[in-house]
Formats: structure tokens, C-alpha cells, sequence
């Protein structure tokens, strides 16, 4: 095992202490303001302030909105104001997307303003090296000497669904509100992720933290972990700032909610892009596996996995325990299912007698394999239904994992939801849907009702494996506290 207790894993950035204010406080208003000014707003179709202006409009964000450009007296309807200074009210974040060397100037003016928190979206900073780095280096002085909390530069903005709250320069239109919440240092695979999936999922809230001037990953973690709006909370990580503080953090929040992390730069050719990429320095790879275990974050291995696990957290219980039941339409599904299964350590359910003789009479007469319960491709609706209800109620099955013909999703999916609105004592229960990527609308409305649908088996097994290790880990902490986490809580333990 890799002692992480006195080891850095990242670049030591300072520290800016704030006495008396927690994190929550001094961040809220990235996520929660009454007002918002767009400084670089534009009225060009197409340029990334006329995008974040846009957005604020066509979201129908819930506070004021200022636009600051001072060669533009409208754009959208609003006034617009030839500096900060000139508005006449509060202004609680200010995003900035104006050229990188004038940012120094405009953020004083922004703490002129008294403004509480600004985003800066605007590139050519550590990340270019030279003049870029210094004008970074002015940033952060003036973060240190002033009380005004900054996201960025080089970041994508701040979503907040729950407010109607879009900052971002990405084409966004109808998110769905829910319990998914995103940190990412990538400002494009924030926006990629909103535009594709933010009317799938249900989003809670979004964050691209850029350089990390100031507001780094640990105060993000610590701020969601506290969102009564946020269910699981998603990374991609290419480095951190504190390796302390990252930790100490990361240690707290997982025990209140589920923390998956996608960590980039694992290579040296990828550490080096990181560098390119957003400033950071990437980190030996042991010890950020080792930091993950030990704080209870779950580690994807791929983006299609971190967006895989979130999902699955979002809307499924934890599975609390090893045994796991298969059903399914064709044998090599079920077989592929229980080879992936035992290869992570989970294991398939013994079925008591009595639970055999009720799947006996559900399942065809010709049936001879019953965990996996393979019921042919003739498979009905009712059998599905009638499998997984017996399964709920079977003290040996702690996940099942239900492999469903493409064109049986929907009415499955719809028929299954009802009974698992009346199960007491809810197992998380996942869909397997080869070829499902022909029948995407019906997928995502089983997912809407609650079901987490995958196209392979090894990817079902891999999200309730993910749910049982992390259950153990909270089980494990409250063993040595005697304490019970919210979410333990939630899920009934």
C-alpha cells in the first residue's frame, strides 16, 4: 500500500485563508446568485460572450442580468453598461470574456464593485507559458489581497439547473434538472457533456475549474458535498493544488455521497499534455489510485465508465452485499454477466428452495438454469416482471442485473418500475439492453423512470460492483465511528 499521509500529490499552491468563513459561504454565489454581470457581452451570434448572455436569457435565470460592453448600448433586450462600475445595483458574480491582458484591470474594477465572485473564461494564461503565466501571477495576487473568490481562468463557467443558472459559453438548451453534479478542470468536456447528455440526465450542477487560481477541486468537492440538490458527484481530475487538502476533503464528502473520479494525465505522454493543457501538474499515478481508496472515491477507468457510474448512483440504492441475480433472454448474455461477476468478487446468489420453485413456475418448463434464469428469447413481459419481483423479495440477492431484448425495453422498463415503487426494501436493479443504441428514446425513458440502462453486460456488473465497494466503505467507517452516514441513511441501513 502507498503511504499518501505525508505526500503531495500535485503542486503545493498557497493557501488564502478566509477566517470565520466556511466554504460553502464563500462560494455560494457561483452557484446561487441574485445577479450576474456579462463583461464582454456581445451581440454577435456566435461569440462566446453573445453565448453566455444567451443562456441566461433562454435559461430564464431567476436574478438580474447585466451585460457590460462599452460599445454597446442593448444586446437582448437588456441595457448594457459601459463598465461594472456603472451598474447601479449588486452584482454578485460577474463573468469575464474579455482578452487575457486586460483581465487584471477589469477584476479590480470587480472588487471595486465589491462583487462576490467572478469567473474568468477567458484563455492565454499559465497554460501558454510566458506572458500568459505572469498575467496569472497578477491574478492571484489580487485574490490574495482581496476579499473575491474567482473560478478559472480558462474554464467553461458554472451551471446550476436548480436556478436556471447557465454561464457557460457551450450551446445549452433544455437541461434536465436532477441530482447529477460535474467538476472538471476541461472546459470543452463540460460543455460536450451538457450539450449531449443535459437533456438526458438529470443535471444538478456543473463546474469547470480551469487553472485553479483560486477556487481548486477541494473547495468544489466541499461545496457539492453540502448541496442538498446534488446525489453523486462526478471529476475529471487532471491535477490538484493541495494534496492535503484535497484529501482531507475528498475523506469528508465521500461520506455523505458518492464520489467518482476520472483522473487524466495517468501516462507521461499525458502528463505532459495536462501541463499544455490546464497548468497542472498531473502527479504520480499510485499515489492518486492510493488517495482515491483510501478517501472512498470511486475510480472510473474510462470516460464511458465515470458517466456509467454517476447514473447508476443517481437512481439506484446501494447494493449491500455480494450476491447477485442475472436474468436473461439469451444464455450468453447470462454467461458473460457471471464470468464478469466473479472475475470483481461479487458472487451469484444462491436461491433458497422456496424461491426456486416460484421461478420454476414463471419461467418455461424447458428451463434448466435459474441464476442465471435463462428464459429464451420467447421471454415474456410478465416473466421479467414476475422474476424481478420474486428476486426483490429473496434475502440472498443484493443486486440483479435484468438483460432486455431492444424492443422490449419500454414496455419492460415501464411494467418494472411500478413494482420497484412498492418494494419495501429497495436492491438496486440495472437494465442490460444489447443493440439498445437502436432504440435510444426508449432507453432513455426506462432511465427516466428510474432504471440505469447499459448495452453490455460487463458494463451492468461493473456499476453494482462499483455500488458494493462503496457501500463496504461505509460500512467500514461507521464500524470504527459508530456513526451513520446521511447516505446510509437514505438507503435504510
Amino acid at each position: 500500500m502507498v503511504d499518501i499521509s505525508s505526500v503531495e500529490i500535485g503542486h503545493e499552491a498557497e493557501t488564502f485563508k478566509r477566517e470565520g468563513v466556511a466554504v460553502y459561504e464563500s462560494i455560494k454565489y457561483f452557484f446561487e446568485p441574485k445577479s450576474v454581470a456579462v463583461i464582454g457581452a456581445s451581440a454577435t451570434p456566435g461569440k462566446l460572450g453573445y453565448n453566455v448572455l444567451l443562456n441566461l436569457v433562454e435559461g430564464r435565470f431567476q436574478g438580474k442580468i447585466y451585460p457590460v460592453n462599452p460599445n454597446l448600448n442593448e444586446i437582448l433586450g437588456l441595457k448594457c453598461y459601459k463598465s461594472i462600475l456603472d451598474i447601479p445595483d449588486e452584482v454578485d458574480l460577474a463573468v469575464l470574456i474579455v482578452p487575457a491582458k486586460i483581465i487584471p484591470k477589469i477584476l479590480m474594477e470587480c472588487v471595486n464593485k465589491n462583487v462576490k465572485a467572478v469567473i474568468i473564461e477567458a484563455g492565454g494564461f499559465a497554460e501558454i507559458g510566458g506572458e500568459g503565466a505572469e498575467l496569472q501571477k497578477k491574478i492571484r495576487e489580487i485574490v490574495k489581497e482581496n476579499n473575491i473568490r474567482i473560478i478559472g481562468p480558462n474554464c467553461a463557467g458554472v451551471v446550476n439547473t436548480h436556478r436556471n443558472l447557465i454561464t457557460t459559453f457551450a450551446k445549452v438548451k433544455n437541461l434536465k434538472k436532477g441530482g447529477i453534479s460535474f467538476i472538471t478542470q476541461a472546459g470543452i468536456f463540460a460543455a460536450g457533456m451538457l450539450e449531449i447528455y443535459g437533456p438526458r440526465w438529470g443535471i444538478s450542477k456543473v463546474v469547470t475549474i480551469g487553472n485553479k487560481v483560486d477556487v481548486d477541486e477541494a473547495d468544489t468537492i466541499e461545496y457539492l458535498a453540502d448541496d442538498p440538490d446534488t446525489k453523486v458527484i462526478g471529476m475529471y481530475l487532471e491535477g490538484v493544488s493541495n494534496g492535503r487538502k484535497f484529501l482531507r476533503t475528498l475523506k469528508k464528502a465521500a461520506l455523505k455521497k458518492p464520489i467518482v473520479i476520472l483522473k487524466g494525465g495517468r501516462t507521461e505522454e499525458g502528463k505532459r499534455a495536462v501541463t499544455s493543457h490546464t497548468a497542472s501538474l498531473a502527479g504520480n499515478v499510485e499515489i492518486y489510485d492510493a488517495a482515491f481508496k483510501q478517501s472512498g472515491a470511486i475510480r472510473a477507468e474510462s470516460l464511458e465508465q465515470l458517466f456509467d457510474f454517476v447514473r447508476f448512483f443517481a437512481l439506484q440504492p446501494l447494493m449491500k452485499d455480494k450476491g447477485l441475480a442475472v436474468v436473461t433472454y439469451a444464455g450468453s448474455m447470462g454467461v458473460l454477466s457471471v464470468d464478469r461477476a466473479v472475475l470483481l468478487g461479487l458472487e451469484i446468489a444462491k436461491l433458497p428452495n422456496m424461491t426456486l420453485k416460484k421461478l420454476k413456475g414463471i419461467a418455461f418448463p424447458w428451463t434448466s438454469n435459474f441464476n442465471p434464469l435463462d428464459l429464451s428469447f420467447l421471454v415474456t413481459t410478465e416473466q421479467y416482471v414476475e422474476s424481478a419481483r420474486m428476486l426483490m423479495r429473496t434475502e440472498t440477492v443484493n443486486g440483479i442485473s435484468l438483460i432486455v431484448p431492444a424492443l422490449k425495453v419500454i414496455e419492460v422498463g415501464k411494467a418494472v418500475a411500478e413494482i420497484l415503487e412498492d418494494v419495501k426494501t429497495p436492491k438496486p436493479l440495472v437494465f442490460c439492453v444489447p443493440l439498445g443504441e437502436y432504440v435510444m428514446e426508449d432507453v432513455q425513458k426506462v432511465e427516466e423512470l428510474g432504471i440505469p440502462c447499459y448495452p453490455t453486460p460487463e458494463r451492468a456488473i461493473d456499476v453494482l460492483y462499483a455500488s458494493y465497494k462503496y457501500y463496504l466503505y461505509l460500512k467500514k467507517y461507521n464500524k470504527l465511528t459508530s456513526n451513520i452516514s446521511p447516505l446510509d441513511k437514505e438507503h435504510g441501513e
